[in-house]
């Protein structure tokens, strides 16, 4: 079973306009929208779990460039 994210994720979703759910499907990827939609999770909360991914990741790759440039600065 799948939870769907509550709160800023979904008030989000909700409020996002179809050109930017179309965006934001294409960047997550369409096969992760469709497997979930096709699982009987409403297209609304589907957006707001590609929200919550998205955010992830870019939570992950900040956290991955901070370490980098803190070992950058210890070597000079």
């Amino acid at each position: 079973m799948i939870s769907t994210p509550k709160g800023e994720y979904l008030r989000t979703a909700k409020e996002l306009s179809k050109s930017s759910s179309k965006d934001l499907v294409s960047r997550i990827g369409r096969h992760y929208f469709d497997e979930l939609t096709g699982a009987g999770i409403q297209e609304v909360d589907a957006l707001a779990l590609l929200l919550w991914s998205e955010d992830e990741r870019i939570h992950e790759w900040r956290q991955v460039v901070a370490k980098i440039r803190a070992e950058g600065r210890g070597n000079s």
